[in-house]
């Protein structure tokens, strides 16, 4: 055996058992990773379950043996009742801002800055009321109304001295609609 053969065998010999012990610490480093993923879902888990998203409420039967939901909630969520309960405060809203001798013309569901909304058009003004926010444009303020893109994307663009309002999220036909009966009482159609 030549003098590199034997330091090869040398080194060889001398490298086993560091090579095991390395692959040993990397199937415990790998095992531990893995559990380390784990116990971050199950926390990612704990943490959504205890910042209070219900779980849905479980069906019971009827005397008829049907199974029903609970207090008509769908989804998980309670959704349709939250939805429920800020139509009813926009609406008694509504009945506060808009006075007694003003004729409310036409309505629709609408967004504008970020907020699902009511927009309302009465004889004076234009109202938008949503549970955070709340909007009123008189009609001898608007200098311009537009109605802007096609479908789901139609926008109601509203220009004043003071700047442009936007209102997304309504249909076509009823968009245009809106816009016609502001257009009307603006002093520009006068």
């Amino acid at each position: 055996m030549s003098p590199s053969e034997s330091k090869r065998n040398a080194v060889e010999a001398a490298a086993r058992p560091l090579r095991v012990r390395q692959r040993a610490e990397s199937s415990q480093l790998a095992a531990a990773e893995s559990a380390l993923r784990r116990a971050d879902r199950e926390h990612d888990r704990a943490l959504r379950k205890a910042r209070g998203r219900p779980l849905a409420p479980r069906p019971r039967r009827s005397e008829a043996g049907e199974l029903e939901r609970e207090s008509g909630q769908t989804g998980a969520d309670g959704s349709r009742t939250r939805a429920i309960m800020d139509t009813r405060t926009v609406l008694g809203e509504l009945g506060d801002l808009v006075e007694e001798s003003e004729e409310v013309l036409d309505m629709a569901a609408g967004i504008n800055a970020g907020h699902d909304g009511v927009i309302v058009v009465t004889d004076r003004r234009l109202v938008f009321i949503a549970p955070r926010r709340k909007l009123s444009l008189r009609h001898d303020k608007v200098t311009s109304v537009e109605v802007k893109g096609r479908r789901l994307g139609t926008r109601i663009v509203v220009s004043l001295p003071e700047g442009r309002t936007t209102f997304s999220g309504i249909r076509q036909r009823h968009a245009n609609d809106l816009a016609e009966l502001v257009r009307e009482r603006t002093p520009a159609a006068g």
